[in-house]
């Protein structure tokens, strides 16, 4: 029987943290089931784009798959945060010795529950305080300890879909893959910034000229390509 992954999407949840391991999981021939936890079949991303679920979460046997993930993304994660479904599936999971994988803030979710007691683990920066009984690795980009997999942010979503593939099949199906995607990888994180405290301060920077924070965001990203000669 192929390993199956259920993707739970919250209203404001973060489009490329989602879709990159999805599409990397189902390339592996993983079975995956988008599911939506609110009680709308469209979920709408933190970046305007709509989905459309595969199923509902209260219509979803979560105990039928071998791992559950979490992409991040705001207000995605608070959503993900307020729902008890999603708490008592991840749970349950966790205590049956099944995947739960999270990615950039939604981590912090997996660490308020105790999931991640004693366990190396990443999380978007800004967010460690929720990390305090982890073994938090600042400078990993995605990190599986044992049943748990968590990876720091979007521009670590390849990683992220790497260790998803590797924990449910094996390394040799994650490189065979991701072998055309390491063609365009080194340039892939040339642009997207590693650095994230550098990142951090560029846009704390860009708030201060009275702008919005999503315009920060973009100023810095393009401070950052300009800065890396990208």
């Amino acid at each position: 029987m192929g390993k199956r992954m259920a993707a739970f999407l919250a209203e404001g949840f973060e489009e490329a943290e989602a879709i990159i391991p999805i599409d990397i999981a189902r390339r592996a021939g993983i079975e995956v089931t988008t599911v939506s936890i609110s009680g709308d079949i469209y979920v709408t991303g933190s970046h305007g784009i709509q989905v459309k679920a595969d199923a509902l979460l209260k219509d979803t046997d979560t105990e039928s798959f071998d791992m559950l993930m979490l992409p991040g993304g705001m207000p995605g994660t608070r959503n993900l945060e307020e729902s008890e479904e999603v708490k008592e599936a991840l749970l349950k999971a966790y205590g049956n010795g099944r995947y739960v994988a999270a990615i950039c803030a939604a981590p912090r979710y997996l660490g308020s529950l105790g999931i991640l007691d004693g366990k190396k683990a990443t999380v978007y920066p800004g967010n460690d305080a929720y990390l305090a009984k982890a073994q938090y690795d600042r400078e990993a980009r995605a990190v599986t300890d044992g049943r748990v997999i968590t990876a720091k942010g979007m521009g670590c979503a390849v990683e992220f879909g790497r260790e998803i593939v590797t924990a449910l099949i094996d390394g040799d199906k994650a490189k065979e893959v991701l072998d055309h995607f390491d063609v365009c990888l080194p340039y892939f994180k040339k642009i997207i910034p590693t650095d994230y405290k550098a990142m951090l301060r560029l846009i704390a920077k860009n708030e201060e000229k009275g702008i919005s924070l999503e315009e920060a965001k973009i100023e810095a990203f393009r401070e950052f390509v300009g800065e890396e000669g990208a």
